[in-house]
């Protein structure tokens, strides 16, 4: 399991992306099998574990004002939110080409498209392309 004892660890950890923080907590996403956990940095113990269901690579784990997480699936053009304890798919479009690069800023979501040209902009509470 990752500890966050030692963060340089968990990076070498494989399939281990993205390790977004506040005061309070480390982010890691697994993106081989697919967990999303959260780490307490005063305790260095996982706190908490989110399943995605079917997803094939979660990458890029950004954290917005609410305390929502979203996670990209580079492998299956998705994005996830984590939301009240709950994970599910937030936005899902073929259109959605390898997402790899999430952002939160000014109340906007940006997500970068592997190989694209233009970043799509989302609004966290009502997902539109």
């Amino acid at each position: 399991m990752i500890r966050l004892q030692t963060v340089l660890f968990s990076i070498l950890l494989l399939g281990v992306t993205g390790l977004p923080a506040t005061a309070e907590e480390v982010w890691s996403l697994d993106g081989f099998k697919a967990p999303e956990s959260v780490l307490d940095v005063e305790s260095g113990q996982i706190t908490g574990t989110w399943p995605a269901e079917g997803a094939q690579f979660l990458n890029d784990p950004a954290i917005d004002e609410a305390g929502r997480v979203f996670a990209s699936d580079m492998l299956a053009n998705r994005s996830y939110v984590l939301d009240n304890d709950a994970l599910s798919v937030w936005f899902e479009s073929e259109d959605l080409l390898h997402p790899n690069g999430l952002r939160v800023e000014d109340g906007r979501l940006l997500v970068a498209g592997w190989g694209r040209d233009i970043s799509r902009i989302f609004r966290p509470r009502h997902p539109a392309i």
